[in-house]
Formats: structure tokens, C-alpha cells, sequence
């Protein structure tokens, strides 16, 4: 599978590169690109109800859950060290913040 990114085609990689979660909140990233043309991320999210269902349609309880997985994407995608400075920089500033405002909440 590939797809157009600016006249150069990056291979993307069939399987997710890693599962994410919190609470019933699940989301798989994709890694795609090389080391020559730069690296690129996607994810998507979703809610595994009790009984195994995967669901696009979240609760209210759910909110503090999209917090918290927000946070774990940013330090995944940071962790990876594939983003340029600048854009890793930025995500480990929003996870940062993130820690800190669940902090407060505990």
C-alpha cells in the first residue's frame, strides 16, 4: 500500500506500528515513509464496549479517557524520535502539560 505524499510515494506498513489505550478508548498508529524522505504517522480511535464491540460513538465518561490517550500518543510518537525536533519537542511539551493537568485533578 502506498500513498502520494508531494510527488514521492511512501510505502505504508500494512499492520499498526503500535495499540494504544485508555479506558474503553483504543488507537492504532501507523508509521510510514524512510529515512530518506522523512517519516509520517496516522492513528485512528475507537471504543471497545464491554462485550468486545468496537463503537465510534463515545459517553461522557469517556472525556477524561481522550485526555489520557492524548497524552500517550504524543509520548509515543515522541519516543519513536523520527518526528523532527521541532514537531517532538512540541508533543513532549503537550504530554507535559497533560501530566500536569491530571495532576491537578488527583
Amino acid at each position: 500500500m502506498t500513498q502520494r505524499n508531494g510527488g514521492r510515494r511512501k510505502a505504508l506498513i500494512a499492520k499498526p506500528y503500535a495499540m494504544v489505550g485508555s479506558g474503553l478508548l483504543t488507537s492504532a498508529i501507523w508509521k510510514y515513509g524512510d529515512e530518506a524522505t522523512g517519516w509520517d504517522y496516522r492513528f485512528n480511535l475507537f471504543r471497545m464496549s464491554p462485550t468486545g464491540r468496537i463503537e465510534q460513538r463515545f459517553c461522557a465518561t469517556d472525556l477524561l479517557h481522550f485526555v489520557k490517550l492524548i497524552r500517550v500518543l504524543a509520548t509515543v510518537l515522541t519516543e519513536d524520535g523520527c518526528l523532527p525536533p521541532a514537531r517532538r519537542n512540541e508533543l513532549a511539551r503537550l504530554a507535559a502539560l497533560l501530566d500536569d493537568f491530571r495532576a491537578e485533578d488527583e
